[in-house]
């Protein structure tokens, strides 16, 4: 009985695992994104100044 709740609870903390890590992976793309676009829209901006 108690192996089949521990392996129960590893699967669940295995699956929390993944949705995190993805989560993250997600935030860093989408923070790496968000630079790229503003050095970009500030290049832009600062072109006809140099």
């Amino acid at each position: 009985m108690f192996q089949s709740e521990i392996a129960s609870d590893a699967a669940a903390l295995d699956r929390r695992e993944r949705v995190i890590d993805a989560l993250w992976d997600w935030s860093c793309a989408a923070g790496v994104g968000f630079c790229v676009a503003a050095t970009l829209w500030l290049a832009a901006l600062a072109w006809p100044a140099l």
